[in-house]
């Protein structure tokens, strides 16, 4: 069986600074894209796709969330 681990971001994300803020910001996995219809679905709440791609600390729950998902994997076929 394919096991598969998705993550989805709740904020935009700033993509080009302008004068004064970020001038565009955009949603750049919306749900839609994110989760293929099957597997674990991790929605990051009050995370833009720049941290859920890299998390902040090894406490960030996209970092706690994929080690879990890895070791299951490991106990699994172990």
């Amino acid at each position: 069986m394919l096991q598969v681990l998705s993550f989805c971001e709740t904020k935009v994300t700033p993509i080009v600074e302008g004068y004064g803020g970020w001038a565009f910001r955009m949603e750049i996995v919306p749900i839609e894209s994110a989760y293929p219809g099957f597997g674990e679905l991790v929605v990051l709440e009050s995370t833009d796709h720049i941290n859920s791609c890299n998390p902040l600390s090894r406490s960030d729950p996209s970092y706690t969330e994929a080690l879990e998902f890895l070791r299951k994997l490991k106990a699994q076929y172990t």
